[in-house]
């Protein structure tokens, strides 16, 4: 099964807008390469952009190391599979994420209010979620463009479970906060 999921999807493009210190960028490569399998990965057909506009919490994602709180919303046999132990704090028990996670992943610093994203390619899945009512209605409207233009048609954009209601052109409201390019 897993082998026609890979012939299926062989390239799949996913960005994580507002990532942070990187946990759902993270989590969606996990999942991802449990869901699809080496093939599609080795094959270099899965590639997951994280973005921020902050270097710091960048530099945290980048490193890939979490306290066992953070991780522990990773179900147990995926945390065996992708995580190991790092010691990086005094009394603080730490996990890093794999090179084999941590090779899917580009994380990149541009603010999404700029004009013109350094992005060459349309994604399959954009996650932006719990950003949006940080904006005024008027700049939450130019994102959300934005981000519906990065979209291949198919593509699904999916915003933080309060972040309802929303009416956007070209797209397919899924359920709550899931929507779909058409």
């Amino acid at each position: 099964m897993k082998d026609q999921k890979s012939n299926q999807y062989s390239k799949l493009r996913f960005w994580s807008a507002g990532c942070s210190s990187g946990e759902e960028t993270y989590t969606l490569a996990i999942e991802a390469h449990d869901y699809f399998g080496a093939a599609i990965i080795s094959n270099g057909g899965l590639r997951i952009l994280g973005s921020d506009v902050n270097t710091g919490v960048l530099q945290s994602a980048i490193n890939g190391e979490y306290t066992e709180e953070q991780v522990d919303t990773i179900p147990a046999q995926l945390q065996k599979r992708f995580l190991l132990p790092a010691s990086v704090g005094k009394n603080t028990p730490q996990r890093r994420i794999n090179q084999e996670i941590q090779k899917l992943i580009q994380f990149r610093q541009f603010n999404l209010m700029a004009t013109a994203y350094p992005i060459a390619t349309k994604f399959q899945l954009i996650f932006c979620r719990n950003l949006l009512y940080y904006l005024h209605p008027k700049k939450r409207e130019y994102l959300l463009r934005k981000l519906v233009d990065n979209l291949e048609i198919g593509g699904w954009l999916v915003l933080g479970i309060t972040e309802t209601g929303y009416k956007l052109d070209g797209m397919k409201k899924l359920v709550f906060s899931i929507y779909q390019k058409t």
